[in-house]
């Protein structure tokens, strides 16, 4: 298939991806659900057919390919979603064990593209629906209370993947941006759990931050780590999670304290890292003949 055949394929497979979800948005309890379920899975299998019967000439697949695969994902999620309801499956999201088992089906699919294609964004999807199907099961199984064990798993997560991403630079390079983007995504997850109740405590009831300061410190940290693999693997990707992270650590902490604002605390600890490091730049920069 030649490059201008692939990107109008691609085009074509945008708007039946489109089309099928606004269809199934717009008759939702208008048509029945065996109906949602058999166009959803007919255009699912013809883009998951098209995608692979395409061949990736080069080391890594084409723009058009990639949007093939993104695609055949996203297809493949609404029909694995709608055979859970002719399953009698109403409250999906409320469903850890549906989630598992559709989530499992996904990550196959997405791996396929990843390992046998070499397809970067396709790794990405495999790693992100991995850490919904570890939270879903961890849900399922052991039904914990409150979102301090998810905010744990979700930590663990991306620490394991932060190391993947950085001890796997040298070998596969789609691999470690995909893991390292990864880690992003789990750490901005576990921020984003603090943020009603840092808010609401800090503005609403007049208090100090709800989030204690090792979860903003380890915000802090990722979202630095992040930057730092952007510049040195020139991945646009992780730097801009890096800086929703920063973004989100900012937030999290401006509010003051119980005795009012001071520069005592995230404030001081920013300015002696920053000075730290201009300092050591110049310097370095003087050294050089």
């Amino acid at each position: 298939m030649t490059e201008d055949d692939g990107r109008l394929l691609s085009a074509g497979v945008i708007a039946l991806t489109t089309l099928v979800y606004l269809v199934n948005a717009r008759f939702d309890h208008i048509w029945g659900r065996g109906i949602h379920l058999v166009y959803t899975a007919a255009a699912a299998a013809f883009v998951i057919v098209m995608a692979a019967r395409t061949r990736v000439e080069d080391e890594r697949p084409r723009d058009w390919q990639s949007i093939l695969y993104i695609a055949a994902y996203l297809l493949a999620l609404v029909t694995l979603l709608r055979l859970a309801n002719v399953f009698g499956v109403h409250d999906i999201p409320g469903s850890s064990g549906t989630l598992v088992w559709v989530g499992l089906l996904l990550l196959g699919l997405a791996s396929w593209f990843a390992v046998g294609r070499g397809s970067g964004i396709s790794m990405l999807l495999a790693v992100v629906t991995s850490i919904v199907v570890v939270l879903a099961f961890v849900d399922w199984v052991f039904s914990p209370d409150g979102p301090d064990t998810f905010r744990w798993i979700l930590l663990l997560l991306g620490l394991a993947l932060f190391a993947g991403g950085f001890m796997s630079r040298g070998s596969d390079v789609r691999r470690s941006v995909a893991y390292v983007n990864g880690g992003g995504l789990a750490i901005l997850a576990l921020g984003l759990t603090f943020v009603g109740t840092s808010l609401g405590s800090s503005l609403a009831l007049g208090g100090s931050s709800g989030t204690g300061w090792g979860w903003e410190l380890m915000i802090l940290g990722f979202g630095f780590a992040s930057l730092i693999y952007s510049a040195h693997e020139t991945q646009s990707g992780p730097g801009y999670l890096g800086a929703a992270n920063l973004t989100l650590f900012v937030i999290l902490a401006f509010p003051p304290g119980r005795d009012g604002a001071s520069l005592i605390g995230w404030p001081l600890v920013l300015l002696l890292l920053s000075g730290a490091a201009i300092g050591a730049a110049l310097r370095g920069n003087s050294q050089r003949p």
